[in-house]
C-alpha cells in the first residue's frame, strides 16, 4: 500500500513544497488514524481500513495542483470528492485494495473528510471511519500550524467578526464564507477542536500543548484569550464525560 502510493507520487514533482507537503501530510493522517483506530479497540480489518483511508484522503490533491495550479477548492474544485473521482473511476483504488467491499466506506469517508458537516444517511461503519479521518486530519492541520509553521498565523488588530463569534459560541467549526479577516481565520481553526470526535484526538492536543503553542504564535493575545479559555474548558469536559461532540 506504501509502496503503491510513493509509486504514484513519483509521477509529481517532489521538489515542489506544495506536493511535497501534501505527501507528507498523508502519511501524518495515516498514522494517526491508526492511532484512533486503535484507541477505540477495532479489530484488524477496521485498522487497516482506516490506515488506507488516512494514507487516500487527499489523493486528489496532486492532480489538484498540476490540473488547476492551487489546493483553494474554492478557485477549482472540491479536493475531497476529486480524490473519489481520481481513486474510483479509473480503477486506481484496486492498486490499494484489491476486493471492493470496504468501497462505500472509503468512498464516504473521503468525501466527507473536509466537509462541514458529515453528510446523514451513513452506515454505521461509513460513519465511524469518517469520524477517524476528520480527527486525524485536524491533529495534522494544527500540527501544521503550531510545529512546522507551513500554516502561517498572521493575527492583526481587526475586530473578529460577529458571524464567527456567533459560531464560536454555539461550539460550531467556522464557515470558510464567514471569515472575513485574518483574526476570524485565527478562531476558525480554533473551533476544529468543535468538531473532534474521539478522546485520543483531545488527549493529543493536551498532551503535546497544542493550543498553547498556538498562542504563542500569536501576537494581539488579549484579543484571543477568552476563546482558548473556552477551548480549554470544553477539552477538560470532553475528556471527563468522555462522549462524542459535548455541546452542552
Amino acid at each position: 500500500m506504501i509502496e503503491e502510493f510513493k509509486k504514484y507520487v513519483s509521477n509529481y514533482n517532489l521538489e515542489n513544497k506544495n506536493i511535497k507537503l501534501k505527501y507528507e501530510h498523508s502519511f501524518r493522517v495515516m498514522e494517526q488514524s491508526v492511532n484512533i483506530a486503535k484507541s477505540l479497540g477495532l479489530d484488524e480489518t477496521d485498522r487497516r481500513l482506516a490506515e488506507l483511508i488516512g494514507l487516500l484522503h487527499d489523493f486528489g490533491r496532486f492532480e489538484q495542483l498540476k490540473v488547476y495550479n492551487t489546493y483553494n477548492d474554492s478557485k477549482s474544485i472540491d479536493h475531497a470528492n476529486y480524490s473519489v473521482d481520481v481513486l474510483f473511476d479509473n480503477g486506481e483504488i484496486r492498486n490499494y485494495i484489491k476486493t471492493d467491499s470496504y468501497d462505500n466506506i472509503i468512498k464516504a469517508a473521503i468525501k466527507n473528510h473536509n466537509k462541514f458537516e458529515i453528510a446523514e444517511g451513513l452506515t454505521e461503519k461509513e460513519l465511524m471511519h469518517s469520524c477517524i479521518v476528520r480527527d486525524a486530519d485536524k491533529i495534522d492541520i494544527l500540527y501544521l500550524i503550531t510545529i512546522l509553521k507551513e500554516i502561517v498565523i498572521k493575527d492583526t488588530n481587526d475586530e473578529i467578526s460577529k458571524e464567527v463569534i456567533d459560531q464560536f459560541n454555539n461550539k460550531s467549526t467556522i464557515k470558510n464564507a464567514t471569515i472575513k479577516n485574518n483574526n476570524d481565520r485565527v478562531i476558525s481553526y480554533l473551533s476544529f477542536v468543535y468538531d473532534i470526535n474521539y478522546p485520543y484526538t483531545i488527549k493529543y492536543i493536551l498532551n503535546n500543548k497544542i493550543m498553547e503553542k498556538y498562542y504563542e504564535l500569536l501576537n494581539n493575545k488579549e484579543i484571543f484569550k477568552p476563546y482558548f479559555d473556552e477551548i480549554n474548558k470544553y477539552m477538560v469536559k470532553f475528556i471527563k464525560e468522555g462522549e462524542l461532540n459535548v455541546k452542552a
